[in-house]
């Protein structure tokens, strides 16, 4: 047998490798080019555990080949083995995984979300009807073709309910973060754990992030089985009340099939409506704004950004111009009556007075050249070394004004690395922001961007802590409103997420802290609207 071909077909080369290897083929019976996903047994797995794995690589290809063809479901040609090489020839998909989409680019836009979700329903209805269960949908398993055209991949793991069970009971099978409460206790599942994993999916699509995150898995698991998934703020509500009802963790409370999830998303509002009319009309149910995205302060007589970043950014670093000016002055004698018996011990502390103000001048002078090269570095957009740069010049001249410039130099930079990897590491930028504060401990913009870094995190409290530091100690500060209007979306988030739960008192609480806290903005006025429309509802009037 050749090493580029598995019987009839011909390897042309190796996509990827992780469980399985997956190469790209071509069947020269059809002229079809086609994917070829080969099994990789380790060669110290053995006995049953062997006849295991093969079997259930035998059932991937059994299961998604029973479900073609579909429009949403990858199509399956061929399952078949060479010797000890177990292989299945497949279409080969164009495009890429959900995942490598959520990498790259973050949350997905609202609509298309929404459209990748209820393609996965269509795919999802199609494979119950049939009496197959998935048990691993992920961003992963979903492929988005040119056109956004969904492919349902990867049935490794998929039970078909008439096959009989080829693994111990209790055995465990799914990727922890989309698993199931019941998939997690080992309970037996059906097609409503899928839904749930649909449910995880669909909330990382819309706001970037996996629900449930931990160091380990049994933190990720033990999160699943008791906590509730964080607000989604900037999501529209009807979109987070079905994810969150997907995702609720007895199966008899979600929805019962794909087709009630799908009919569920199709009837969902995701817009809020445009422009100023939308604005002054602010309608029950309708989605908070996003959080506050500051404008960037002045920075000297540099030109303001025509559209602002994410962030307030640091103000610019000092080059500390004026410590390169001599400092002080060599002591005067004022009293010209001196007895003469002290003269000379006057004359040599003067002269060791003079040395030592000539040594401090120069370390200063030193110090601040090494200021100036580290504003170079930073606007080359060199923080890290900048940062260093910034500390040598604290360590050669401590408590000096070059000393306190190169400090908020030092936390101007450390913001900035800190704005870089906010959405995509937010456990490092917090790190970065509590750096910044090390240097400059009354910084408003590094407590704010600890704010923001905490909220990616889902560290609600947290958030607000940081950022009403921020309205407490500097209520001045054009910073303090955005941490103002900051705090009170998470507030009007916090309180659609108990609403969504049937908690209604907490849900109230919540609104009344948003609307206290910025009384005056759209997003009270939009929590005012739903507390009257609860407590409507508490008084016998229907929702609207």
């Amino acid at each position: 047998m050749a090493a580029n071909r598995l019987k009839r077909y011909q390897i042309i080369r190796e996509i990827a490798r992780s469980n399985d290897i997956v190469y790209e083929a071509h069947d020269p019976q059809t002229g079809r080019r086609i994917a070829i996903k080969e099994l990789s047994i380790p060669p110290t797995l053995t006995g049953q555990a062997r006849h295991e794995r093969i079997e259930r690589f035998r059932r991937e290809g059994r299961a998604a080949g029973t479900l073609s063809p579909h429009p949403h479901i990858v199509t399956i040609f061929d399952v078949d083995h060479e010797g000890d090489r177990y292989f299945i020839a497949m279409e080969y998909l164009e495009g890429k995984p959900l995942r490598d989409l959520l990498q790259m680019n973050g949350a997905l836009p609202v609509e298309r979300a929404r459209q990748t979700a209820l393609q996965v329903c269509d795919a999802l209805e199609h494979a119950h009807a049939r009496g197959v269960i998935h048990r691993d949908i992920k961003p992963d398993n979903i492929h988005i073709l040119p056109g956004d055209v969904v492919k349902l991949t990867d049935f490794g793991i998929a039970r078909i309910s008439a096959d009989p069970s080829i693994t111990s009971d209790g055995q465990v099978f799914g990727t922890p973060s989309y698993m199931s409460p019941e998939q997690i206790a080992g309970k037996a599942v059906d097609a409503r754990t899928d839904i749930y994993s649909l449910g995880v999916t669909l909330y990382e699509m819309l706001t970037g992030r996996k629900p449930f995150t931990g160091d380990s898995v049994v933190t990720i698991t033990y999160n699943i089985m008791n906590q509730e998934p964080p607000p989604m703020p900037g999501v529209p509500p009807d979109l987070q009340q079905v994810v969150f009802r997907a995702m609720a963790k007895a199966p008899e409370d979600r929805y019962q099939s794909a087709a009630a999830m799908r009919q569920a998303l199709q009837g969902a509002r995701t817009t809020v409506g445009a422009g100023a009319a939308a604005a002054a009309t602010i309608l029950p149910g309708s989605a908070p704004p996003p959080l506050a995205t500051p404008h960037t302060p002045p920075a000297g007589p540099e030109p303001t950004q025509p559209e602002p970043p994410p962030l307030y950014l640091p103000r610019r670093p000092s080059t500390a111009a004026k410590v390169l000016r001599r400092h002080g002055h060599f002591l005067s004698v004022l009293m010209v009556a001196v007895v003469l018996a002290l003269a000379s011990v006057l004359f040599i502390w003067a002269a060791s007075k003079a040395y030592q103000s000539y040594q401090t001048r120069a370390r200063e002078a030193q110090a601040a050249l090494i200021v100036r090269q580290g504003v170079e570095l930073f606007h080359d957009k060199r923080y890290a070394e900048a940062v260093r740069e910034f500390r040598r010049a604290i360590e050669l001249a401590p408590g000096s004004e070059t000393a306190r410039i190169a400090s908020s130099n030092a936390a101007a930079a450390l913001i900035e690395q800190g704005n870089a990897l906010l959405k995509r590491r937010p456990t490092q930028a917090v790190e970065l922001y509590q750096a910044a504060l090390q240097y400059e401990p009354r910084s408003v913009i590094a407590y704010y961007g600890l704010g923001m870094a905490y909220h990616n995190l889902n560290r609600f409290r947290e958030a607000i802590s940081a950022w009403e530091w921020v309205i407490q100690n500097a209520p001045d500060d054009p910073v303090a409103a955005e941490a103002r209007h900051s705090v009170a979306v998470v507030y009007f988030n916090l309180g659609m997420q108990a609403l969504s739960r049937g908690r209604y008192e907490e849900a109230t609480a919540a609104w009344e802290r948003c609307i206290n806290t910025d009384p005056l903005s759209d997003v009270a006025r939009m929590a005012e609207a739903e507390r009257e429309r609860l407590l409507g509802h508490r008084l016998g009037i229907p929702f609207p």
